[in-house]
This record gives C-alpha cells, sequence and structure tokens, in this order.
C-alpha cells in the first residue's frame, strides 16, 4: 500500500493537481470485475487524470493492445521495440523503452490457467522475491500491483476470463519520476473503441 501511495504522491508532484473522485463504468467483457478484499483498494480512472496530462505538456499517444481489445496512453519518452520471435513465444505482444534504455515498460500476454486474481495472488504470495501485493482497480477492473524488488520492477496484473493475465511490467521501480509516468500509463487502461 505504501508503494502505491508514493507512486500517486509523485503523480500529484508532477502534475500539480487534484485527484477527484469520479464514477466509473464497467464496459470490458473481456477482464473480470472480481469483488473487492476487505483491505482498502486505491482506484485509477483516466477521468482523473486525462487534463492533468494535457496541461502538464507531457506528450504522449494511445496504444492499442489488439489482442485484448485495449488500449492505453503512452509518453512519447518510450519507443516500441520489435519483439523478437522468441519473444512473441514467451506471450510479450508489445515492449518499449526509452532511447538510452533507461526505463522500460512490457506488456505480457499468457495463459496462467488461473481462475481468478485472488488465485493468482495466493501463488504470487509463495515467491520469495515477490513484495507489497496490492488490489487496485483500473478503470473499473481489478488488478494486482506488487513489486520484484531483486530485479527492481513492478507490476500489474489483470486476469481474463480464459485464465490469461494481462501483465504490465515497469523498471526500474527505484526510479521515482518514472514511477509516476508509469501510473500515468496504468490509469490510461480502458477498452479499444
Amino acid at each position: 500500500m505504501k508503494k502505491i501511495i508514493s507512486i500517486l504522491l509523485v503523480i500529484l508532484l508532477i502534475c500539480s493537481f487534484s485527484v477527484s473522485a469520479s464514477a466509473v463504468k464497467k464496459t470490458n467483457r473481456t477482464f473480470k470485475s472480481q469483488n473487492a478484499t476487505e483491505r482498502e483498494t486505491v482506484e485509477f480512472t483516466w477521468e482523473e487524470f486525462e487534463q492533468d496530462i494535457k496541461e502538464s505538456g507531457i506528450e504522449g499517444k494511445f496504444e492499442t493492445l489488439d489482442e485484448v481489445n485495449l488500449k492505453f496512453w503512452l509518453p512519447d519518452l518510450l519507443e516500441e521495440e520489435e519483439l523478437t520471435e522468441e519473444d512473441r513465444e514467451n506471450g510479450f505482444i508489445k515492449y518499449y523503452s526509452t532511447e538510452d534504455d533507461s526505463a522500460v515498460m512490457s506488456v505480457v500476454y499468457y495463459d496462467a490457467g488461473i481462475k481468478s486474481l485472488e488465485e493468482w495472488q495466493a501463488e504470487l504470495e509463495q515467491e520469495p522475491d515477490v513484495a507489497d501485493i496490492e488490489t487496485i482497480i483500473v478503470n473499473g477492473y481489478y488488478a494486482l500491483f506488487y513489486d520484484v524488488s531483486e530485479d527492481d520492477v513492478f507490476c500489474i496484473d489483470f486476469s481474463t476470463e480464459a485464465g490469461y493475465l494481462l501483465e504490465f511490467t515497469f523498471y526500474p521501480m527505484s526510479d521515482e519520476d518514472y514511477q509516476g509516468l508509469a501510473a500515468l500509463i496504468i490509469s490510461s487502461l480502458q477498452p479499444e473503441e
């Protein structure tokens, strides 16, 4: 929870705006909307950040994930890398990096054979290098947020009705500015219209 709160604070500092509550509509049928846990759940919505991104001058565009009928906002400083056949076999559907490779983002879509995020969380909790697992809501869809400190990454995982995982991985998690940009990217994930 501390990591999520720190990311939100970084966003506030970067964009100098206040976050307002807004209603969330669940319109994408690909992703499950599961019951919230008893813990406090942080919610990200694009409506909260869209105007502030425009006002901040951060340039970007929307990218589409055709495999899952979703789109997300991507800052111009991240450029798409070409995937190899081996990357695709390992589930990668997108890979982005800065020009100097100091920050990267990958998107993986693979059959995890799970029935729910709760089941996936139970598996993650068995991993010794995974920490700070939290449930978040992104534009109405429940996801798991967690750190893999040993690799200096943090991940956001969504489950599909078919038992697949859509995973966004961001490196380096130790860079607070990049954490803020990553949170903006995450908040923009929404159905392709």
